[in-house]
């Protein structure tokens, strides 16, 4: 009988990488996004034209969130609006001091509630008789409203009506200055008693009332405009992959963006790292309540992000492939493919493919029972060639080598079948 040896071809056929495979219990990561009230903030003030509708608009929670809003007046019974949008229009609503709740019922947040108040003042157009004079409004009636003295705005709120007393029909410098620059961004003559600003830049401005055509000032007050360096992603803020937390954002400014990570069980900020893009990846090590803040790591006129908090719980078991996850599968039997490789002839099959092992150990008998021992190899790979003129019945068995050096069982014994003719390719 002839010998035989076996090879692996490196060059004709690409090598089959096998790697060991962790399996790893997740624990989920619990998000919390609060649900906030944009705009009226609790305890405002709002001024509005006569038919004005009153907006309400919150933050959006995750992509399929619902919210329910019961409104109430002190001259009207409380009303329900179920939502699926994070802002409302509310029409023929009377009265002056109203109340709200809001609650929302999101699949990856769970249910969030949050409620508050404000006040309403409706600007009331008088008609005045043709015989009746118009009544003088004195010096004293004229200037802002006072409740819209100390105005601060956080965006997305970014527009705000600025009311006054006065007379309609008489004209008025509306003035508005950015204080750091000394800027006038609003500088014009206007007939009204209303002048809408919307802000694109944050900062602090002055706003100020003067008489037409004259330098004697009527009234004036400060206004803030802030602006996040950025906002998270309202639909997935943080995600855990194995080990690694990831953090997604949108950004306001592209650079000088700091991320801290801050651990509300210690009390304490573990990290800040500069960021850019829409993510940031990074290990914690050990789990726990922790909370991040976007923020400028130079003065840039840009207030901190909203937080975010998660509750990350890493994975507490680990389990490694055993060696009896390397259990061969059965051979059965096999049909040997026909080559002439360098003149010689070659046989060629492949062992079953297993991805949890490294190594194959291969043994080849030319009995059934396995006894007598015809060749054995150590494959890094399951394609196997076999140099060698045709045999006798022949037979084979393999078992697995992990990573990590240990071997698993031996597979069942499977017959190995020479081509009818070695003439045939395949």
């Amino acid at each position: 009988m002839a010998s035989g040896y076996i090879i692996l071809d490196t060059i004709l056929y690409p090598k089959v990488t096998i790697v060991e495979k962790e399996k790893i219990i997740y624990r989920p990561v619990k998000i919390q996004i609060d649900l906030e009230m944009f705009y009226p903030k609790n305890n405002d003030v709002l001024t509005l034209k006569e038919n004005e509708s009153i907006k309400l608009l919150w933050n959006k929670l995750d992509q399929g969130a619902t919210y329910h809003l019961v409104v109430k007046s002190d001259e009207e019974a409380p009303k329900s609006f179920n939502l699926d949008k994070n802002e409302i229009a509310l029409n023929d609503f009377k009265g002056s001091e109203f109340e709200w709740s809001l609650s929302s019922d999101s699949k990856g947040l769970g249910k969030k509630s949050i409620s508050g108040k404000f006040r309403l003042n409706r600007e009331q157009v008088v008609r005045t008789p043709a015989s009746e004079p118009v009544p003088e409004v004195s010096f004293k009636e004229k200037g802002f409203k006072s409740e819209q003295k100390n105005i601060h705005l956080k965006y997305p709120e970014k527009e705000i009506n600025i009311s006054w007393h006065g007379e309609k029909e008489e004209p008025y410098h509306f003035i508005v200055t950015n204080k750091k620059t000394g800027r006038n961004v609003v500088d014009e003559k206007i007939l009204g008693l209303t002048r809408k600003i919307s802000f694109t830049k944050p900062g602090n401005y002055k706003v100020s009332l003067l008489k037409a055509n004259e330098n004697e000032v009527i009234d004036s007050f400060d206004l803030k405009f802030e602006k996040s360096v950025g906002i998270f992603n309202p639909i997935r803020p943080v995600d855990f992959l194995g080990q690694n937390i990831q953090v997604n954002f949108y950004l306001n400014q592209k650079e000088n963006v700091l991320l801290d990570v801050y651990n509300k069980e210690k009390n304490k900020i573990i990290g800040s790292v500069q960021v850019k893009g829409e993510s940031h990846r990074f290990k914690i090590n050990g789990g726990g309540y922790f909370c991040f803040t976007l923020k400028g790591k130079n003065k840039t006129g840009l207030s901190e992000s909203h937080p975010v908090c998660a509750d990350i719980k890493l994975p507490t078991e680990r389990k490694i492939a055993s060696v009896e996850n390397l259990r061969p599968t059965s051979i059965g039997k096999k049909i040997l493919n026909y080559y002439q490789i360098n003149g010689q002839d070659t046989y060629q099959f492949d062992l079953p493919d297993n991805t949890d092992g490294g190594e194959y150990h291969l043994q080849i008998f030319n009995d059934k029972n396995a006894k007598k021992l015809l060749k054995e190899a150590i494959l890094k790979n399951r394609r196997v060639f076999w140099k060698t003129q045709r045999e006798a019945k022949t037979y084979m068995k393999y078992r697995i080598k992990n990573t990590r050096g240990e071997f698993g069982p031996w597979s069942d014994t499977g017959e190995l079948i020479f081509p009818i003719s070695p003439l045939e390719f395949n």
